[in-house]
Parts: C-alpha cells; sequence; structure tokens
C-alpha cells in the first residue's frame, strides 16, 4: 500500500438493489393510493383529509405518492437514545446495531426448574438485572407479564420495574393511552423533567398498527400522545404470508411496506421531524399449525429487505433476532437465534429485539438471553471486520520472520491478539482431556451458571429512594378508562 494508506474492511450485505426498490415502492404506492387503509380515529381521518388524502366508507383512506415523499423526506435519519443517566449511549442511525430483549411474553421456561410457567413481576426484574450485566445487549423489554396484578396497572409496574433495577434504555408498551401517559410522567421523573427527557431520551415506545392495512383507534392515540410529547416511537406490526398477508414474499413486502409508510405519514403530518422507527416482522406461516414463525427462511428474508427499503428512506428501523420456534433451549433455538443475529448483524438493522424469545415469542428463557449475549459478541466481531494498511500487513515482521519462522514469541503478536482475535466467554475451544477435567458442560449448562452467577452478583445501580416512592404512586393510579377497549 501506498504512503499513509489505511481503510477497513467491513462486510457488506443487501438483498435488494436500487432498481429492484423502485419497483416495490412504486407498488407500494398503487396500494396507498388506490386500496387505501383504514383509519379508526377521526381526528387523524380529518388530518389526512385535510392533506390531499381521499377518504372512503368505512374510514378508508387513500393516500398520495406526493405525501408518503414528503413524509420521508421529513423524517429524521437518525437519533440518539440515552441511558437513565442521560448519558448517550445508541446511535440509530446508517448500520448501527444495537441489542435488546423483547416483551410481553406470558410464560418463562425457569433456569431454575426448567418449568414453563406464566410470568410474574419477579422474573421481569430479573430478567431487566439480567440485561444489565449482559455487555452485549442494549436495551430493555419487559420479557414479561405481570399476571399477578390488575391488568389496568400492571404495564405500568413492568417500566417501574425495568427502570428500577437497569440503566440501559427501555422500549415500553401501554395498555391504554392514560397508562402510557402515566409512564411518561414517570420517566420524566427519572429523567429529571420534560425537558431532559426530550433531549436525552431513555426511552421509545411501541405501538402497533394491524395487518393487513389497519390503523386502530387505540394505536394512534398512543402514536399522537408519543409525537405530541417528543418520545421516539415504533410503529410496526406483523405480517403473517397466507394469513393476513399474501402467499407470496413479494406481496406481503410491498403491502407491510405500505403499513409502514402510512404511519410515517400520519406521524409527519402530526408532527414534522417527529423520531420514528420502522420495519416490516413479514413472515411466513407454518401450514400445519398456524404458527407465525419467527425464526423461518422466510423471515430473514424479509427483515433484510424490510433493512434494504428503511434504508432507501433514511429511516432506522426495528429488527427481530436471538429468538426461534423451538419450545426448550437445544440444539434448534442455539441454530435459529445464531443465524438471525449474524444476518441482521450484517444487514446493519438498528434497533433489534426478541432476544432469549423461544416458542415463537410464547415464551422468555433467561438462558436463550445468555447464549444470544455470546452470539451477539460474535456477530459483532465480524461486522467490526480489520484494518488494512501497512502497520497490520506487518510486511517488515513476515520479511524478518522468513518462510519456515513462527510468531509466537513476537512482540506484534503480544500488542495484536487481543484486538484482533475473539474470546468468547462461554463457547469452548478446549481440547477434550481439558474441557472433560473442568466438568464436561455444554453450552447450556454454562448459559444456566452464567444466569445464576449475573442473578446473585450483578448490582445494578439504584434508583433513589424518595424518586422510588413517587414512581410506586404514579404506578398505583387506576387507569380511567378500560385498556380492553
Amino acid at each position: 500500500m501506498r504512503g499513509d494508506a489505511k481503510s477497513t474492511v467491513r462486510p457488506h450485505l443487501r438483498f435488494i438493489t436500487k432498481k429492484q426498490f423502485e419497483i416495490i415502492h412504486d407498488a407500494t404506492l398503487k396500494i396507498l393510493a388506490g386500496t387505501g387503509v383504514i383509519v379508526n380515529l377521526p381526528e387523524v381521518v380529518e388530518m389526512l383529509a385535510g392533506h390531499g388524502c381521499r377518504v372512503a366508507r368505512d374510514n378508508v383512506v387513500r393516500i398520495p405518492g406526493h405525501l408518503v415523499q414528503e413524509a420521508v423526506e421529513s423524517t429524521p435519519g437518525g437519533f440518539t437514545l440515552s441511558d437513565r443517566n442521560g448519558e448517550e449511549c445508541i446511535m440509530l442511525k446508517g448500520k448501527r446495531s444495537y441489542w435488546g430483549t423483547g416483551s410481553d411474553t406470558p410464560y418463562i421456561l425457569d433456569s431454575f426448574t426448567d418449568q414453563r410457567r406464566k410470568t410474574s413481576l419477579e422474573d421481569i426484574e430479573k430478567a431487566a438485572v439480567l440485561v444489565d450485566g449482559l455487555e452485549n445487549l442494549d436495551f430493555m423489554m419487559s420479557m414479561g407479564l405481570a399476571h399477578e396484578l390488575p391488568q389496568d396497572v400492571a404495564d405500568k409496574y413492568h417500566f417501574l420495574t425495568m427502570v428500577s433495577h437497569t440503566v440501559k434504555p427501555i422500549v415500553f408498551t401501554a395498555s391504554s393511552v392514560d397508562n402510557l401517559r402515566d409512564i411518561y410522567e414517570m420517566a420524566c421523573l427519572v429523567s429529571g423533567g420534560e425537558e431532559n427527557l426530550r433531549s436525552r431520551p431513555s426511552i421509545v415506545h411501541y405501538t402497533e398498527p394491524i395487518a393487513p392495512l389497519i390503523h386502530p383507534a387505540d394505536s394512534l392515540g398512543k402514536l399522537i400522545f408519543c409525537l405530541d410529547m417528543g418520545i421516539p416511537v415504533i410503529y410496526t406490526s406483523a405480517t403473517t404470508s397466507g394469513q393476513n398477508g399474501p402467499a407470496t414474499l413479494a406481496a406481503d413486502i410491498a403491502l407491510s411496506n405500505a403499513r409502514i409508510l402510512s404511519g410515517v405519514v400520519i406521524g409527519q403530518l402530526r408532527k414534522k421531524g417527529s423520531r420514528m422507527v420502522v420495519t416490516m416482522h413479514a413472515s411466513s406461516m407454518d401450514f400445519s399449525s398456524a404458527v407465525h414463525t419467527y425464526a423461518s427462511p422466510e423471515h430473514m428474508i424479509c427483515q433484510a429487505v424490510a433493512r434494504d427499503l428503511a434504508q432507501y428512506y433514511r429511516i432506522p428501523t426495528w429488527g427481530r433476532a436471538g429468538a426461534t420456534d423451538s419450545k426448550i433451549v437445544d440444539q434448534q433455538a442455539a441454530f435459529e437465534s445464531g443465524q438471525e443475529i449474524l444476518l441482521q448483524a450484517l444487514c446493519g438493522e438498528n434497533l433489534i429485539h426478541d432476544v432469549g424469545y423461544i416458542e415463537s415469542g410464547l415464551t422468555a428463557s433467561w438462558d436463550a438471553m445468555v447464549l444470544a449475549d455470546e452470539f451477539i459478541a460474535v456477530a459483532k466481531r465480524v461486522v467490526r471486520g480489520f484494518e488494512l494498511d501497512e502497520d497490520t500487513l506487518a510486511l517488515d515482521l513476515i520479511d524478518r520472520i522468513g518462510p519456515s519462522g513462527n510468531y509466537l514469541s513476537q512482540m506484534h503478536t503480544v500488542e495484536n491478539f487481543k484486538k484482533e482475535t475473539f474470546i468468547p466467554k462461554m463457547i469452548d475451544r478446549d481440547i477434550f482431556r481439558n474441557w472433560q477435567d473442568k466438568g464436561g458442560r455444554s453450552l447450556l449448562d454454562k448459559a444456566k451458571l452464567r444466569v445464576k452467577d449475573i442473578l446473585k452478583n450483578h448490582k445494578p445501580e439504584p434508583l433513589d429512594g424518595r424518586l422510588l416512592r413517587e414512581l410506586e404512586k404514579i404506578a398505583q393510579r387506576r387507569s380511567k378508562t378500560d385498556p380492553e377497549k
């Protein structure tokens, strides 16, 4: 290489070409302008009509292409999330990837008993401690439902438990706009005020439209509240091919893209420049069980294409990896979780959730979380690539050692092996006798031990006692409206 020439070698993965993007985008615009979307909140229908959308019976709204283009252009191409203490830690831009758990699973496969049971608030607390202690997980979702609590306040306790046991950013759900308002108040107290939360957000709200092309009143109400308050919002939902979407992936992708972009139009018309995160969780249906698959090849294809679409639109993305359709943490779970993690890292998905999900999203597993943390570390190393310059080529060293020498005792090896070589925490590379002498443990055995070690020894930074009491008061408030409506 000449002079001081230097570059970084990193993998690049793209599923669709610019021409293929244009075909999908054109199909999306035809769906929005022709088929339309159902919008079930009158004030949003009125807003869309006021900007030139055609409104038909049953709240079907047809959106012209120019509004889509304007909305895409006004959506920020990236933004930053901070931790609980206001320190910036996540930059949602380009191909930077960050990883976190999923939320609201009704069951857990208990690491201590190996029994599948309903989740409790204590399970969410333990998941938060694990997230706080696992170095490759970057954000937290509730990873369970508090079945023992009244359901009109449970989501507030989910948030209280998470924010009390991890400093990492939180992606949260809310059962109603009233509870969302209370959670926002709690987040403001933790952040030191509304302005602090707005300028250095540590929370992101997750709410959903419905496939095929429906925007429910409840979801829109939450979306609007977040936009008005300056809370970053994820607005996305899942399409299942052959069920609530067409049987071909091309049609699934165009339909899902139309649903996503109609949400972006609503969001940007409500408040231009609002921070939004999008994607499509399109996947196949297992036709023997009618289950929406979490780790099928079709899901991986659709997720990768969704990332490509969002990159053309310059909108941050919401991914799904580290999950499995297996019912237990076994070879299938490791295979499915690991391959999805590597693929999404290579695609450059931004916020990637559902780490630790098993049973197609119905069950949480702490063992799976810990295994995925190791898989994510591997993926991060692959994506980091390597530096290419005169120093790293080391031609002088190669010439000095010659054709028959070795490099083990060289200072160059001492100085470089740690930053070049991935050193796992649990993956075993030892010789058989040493592995056997150390107990002959499987990877799952090691994951279980690490779960127990973190839960016993990791102490998350606590919140102030007075602040905790204030948060508890807000969590206890009963909802003014029925969250089921």
